[in-house]
């Protein structure tokens, strides 16, 4: 019995000089939140042309995506899967996730342009989010601008 409690004696203490190795992979949050990062910074590249957007509408769209766009960048700040050294593995997850959010906007780009949007018809809105809603890429892309569990 002296013996079962001098092995769990030193388990206790290896346990506790060594400290919790930190999480190396990217987590889903993380790898979440840096999918819809790369998708963001897609959308906001292109400038808003002048003379497009006489209601405003356009403007409010982008300053919400430039919101969550800093919201997500925060959030991979803050757990470190940008900055820890000791998360190399973390990093490569997240830029490649940054990396299909962007290819899966341009792709969503394209196939949606075999949806037809008729401005003149005002049913042709729905007409034509329910055809891109059936598109691959863009039910992908999709759930960047849906309520999401990060912790802020």
């Amino acid at each position: 019995m002296r013996f079962v409690g001098a092995v769990l004696t030193a388990a206790a203490m290896v346990l506790l000089l060594h400290p919790a190795r930190a999480q190396s992979n990217a987590t889903d949050n993380e790898l979440y939140a840096a999918y819809c990062k790369g998708f963001l910074d897609s959308m906001l590249a292109p400038p808003i042309p002048p003379g497009t957007d006489p209601n405003g509408y356009l403007a409010q769209q982008r300053a919400k995506m430039q919101q969550n766009d800093q919201r997500f960048t925060a959030y991979l700040l803050s757990t470190g899967a940008l900055t820890d050294a000791q998360r190399t593995d973390a990093s490569l997850g997240v830029v490649m996730a940054m990396n299909r959010g962007k290819a899966d906007l341009a792709q969503c780009m394209q196939e949606g342009n075999s949806c037809h949007l008729d401005l003149a018809d005002p049913k042709s809105g729905a007409q034509y989010n329910a055809c891109v809603e059936r598109l691959p890429a863009c039910a992908r892309v999709r759930r960047c601008h849906e309520s999401d569990h990060l912790p802020f």
